[in-house]
């Protein structure tokens, strides 16, 4: 008898264990929230002659809408940017004031679909880029790094200039 009481109190402790352990994984703080929702695009610049990263002047503003991400921003090399969640379709405009030529235009034609993080963080939409097509007023050319567009920092788009 002693032995089977053993056996359920160690039965026990160890499925109390498990949960914690298991609610600790799954639980989302506010601010785990928050950050595991930012689905953004990674896009850096790089110099067409050298292949090495570049730093610029740049505006940039959404197409469609008054987000206005970056005024004037000196030495960027790297920005963020945010799909549009309702649509397959997204548009940014690029203005390198240190330049005197048109503005550069990317449209992004992308799929989205929706995700559950957790059941208190709720869902966030993730992104796979189908194209990118551009003006090539400033911008060389570009290459896609990686369709996939979550809430990690990894390249999505590399822009020569």
């Amino acid at each position: 008898m002693g032995h089977f009481l053993k056996k359920i109190y160690w039965n026990s402790g160890s499925i109390l264990l498990l949960l914690l352990m298991t609610l600790s994984l799954v639980s989302c703080s506010e601010e785990g929230c928050q950050e595991s929702r930012i689905v953004k695009v990674n896009a850096r610049f790089f110099d067409m002659a050298s292949n090495e990263p570049r730093a610029v002047t740049l505006t940039l503003k959404g197409v469609d809408n008054d987000s206005l991400l970056l005024k004037s921003a000196s030495k960027v090399s790297r920005f963020e940017f945010f799909l549009k969640q309702d649509t397959t379709f997204t548009a940014y405009v690029l203005a390198f004031p240190a330049d005197d030529v048109d503005n550069d235009t990317l449209f992004i034609i992308h799929k989205n679909k929706d995700k559950v993080i957790s059941m208190d963080c709720g869902c966030a939409t993730f992104s796979t880029i189908d194209s990118v097509i551009y003006s090539k007023h400033t911008i060389d050319s570009l290459v896609l790094i990686n369709k996939a567009i979550g809430t990690s920092d990894e390249e999505n788009i590399r822009i020569f200039l």
